[in-house]
């Protein structure tokens, strides 16, 4: 059986599973607001282990018939590691707060081990490498040997003065994920912005640390889906419209940017393996951008991004792809089992 953690609103999940029903191999979802309860965990000398969930208060899952794991995003949440389950005297007790958190320990443990042992199954993604570091992917990029932007993180006016001098051109990201909010009936996020005198003379002497990137002048951006050492690529020609032209996800809705399939350069592949190998992934979405002098240059990889952007306009079918992927090493895993001689 196949194991999907995922997210109930993922579009990209379901086309997945359309394909897996289609060639017909066994699965069970988990979402973020899932109804699980954790039943119980049991390992001993022998070096038998095994844990159980409940889903929606009858389906069964165990780490025994779990084949093969795909983490998507979202996490594994049982309803009875609430803190809203300590029992009636607990909740009476003055140090409640202290038990609380406590407990929160205990679950946390639990599920750590629970996400530890679903990486001993074959899979696509982990719940452990599902969130990477910006700072430490860049670090990671430029030891393999890939290009990186000049970078740097400034806390001060004059940094930041010295920096948009020395470089000209200069862009402002977020450290970490973007940030979604909802004001009334609109959405917004932060995007990669170009950074102003104008806007540098609004600003404080100092500030919270901020991260500031040298502007390059693109040819066109690379979305590059990874999957178990296989490079997906798409070229974004997105420097030929001003809205787009420093953040492609500025969507043009009236005039789309122009995308075709790439083939990555066997050099740039080879180090985008040992990438995605250092950093410990099997799987994600990489931003590249090929620059007017033709360097290949990495911004940064995301475990979970989105792949149906590349896989449509592409005709890749990576739904299709990944369907597959969680099959085979399904069927490997239990041909392992039984040559174990276990059941």
């Amino acid at each position: 059986m196949i194991l999907i953690i995922s997210e109930e609103k993922d579009a990209s999940t379901n086309g997945v599973i359309n394909w897996i029903n289609h060639l017909g191999c066994e699965w069970i979802r988990i979402n973020s607001d899932t109804d699980i309860q954790f039943i119980d965990l049991s390992m001993n000398d022998s070096g038998d282990i095994q844990f159980r969930l409940k889903k929606n208060g009858s389906e069964w899952i165990s780490f025994s018939n779990i084949t093969s794991v795909w983490y998507r995003r979202g996490g594994i949440y049982p309803s009875n590691f609430s803190s809203g389950n300590v029992t009636s005297d607990i909740s009476k007790n003055p140090n409640k707060k202290a038990v609380v958190s406590q407990l929160k320990r205990e679950s946390h443990r639990i599920l750590e081990f629970i996400y530890t042992l679903l990486t001993d199954k074959p899979s696509i993604g982990s719940f452990q490498t599902g969130d990477v570091n910006k700072l430490i992917s860049l670090y990671t990029a430029r030891k393999i040997g890939l290009k990186i932007p000049s970078t740097k993180i400034v806390t001060n006016r004059s940094e930041l003065l010295d920096f948009k001098e020395y470089h000209q051109d200069v862009i402002t990201k977020s450290i970490s994920e973007s940030l979604y909010i909802k004001v009334e009936n609109e959405f917004y996020c932060n995007y990669t912005e170009t950074v102003s005198n104008g806007f540098i003379g609004t600003l404080a002497d100092e500030f919270f640390p901020s991260l500031v990137q040298e502007r390059l002048i693109k040819a066109y951006e690379l979305r590059i889906f990874y999957l178990h050492g296989n490079c997906y690529s798409m070229a974004i020609f997105s420097q030929a419209d001003q809205q787009t032209s420093v953040d492609f996800r500025k969507y043009n809705d009236r005039k789309p940017n122009r995308t075709l399939p790439f083939s990555l350069p066997q050099n740039i592949e080879e180090k985008i393996r040992s990438f995605m190998n250092a950093m410990n992934l099997n799987s994600g979405s990489i931003d590249m951008i090929v620059t007017t002098n033709k360097d290949y240059i990495f911004l940064e990889v995301n475990p979970v991004g989105q792949f149906g952007m590349v896989s449509g306009p592409c005709n890749y079918g990576l739904e299709k792809e990944i369907a597959t992927c969680l099959i085979r090493m399904s069927l490997n895993s239990k041909v392992n089992t039984c040559q174990n001689g276990k059941r």
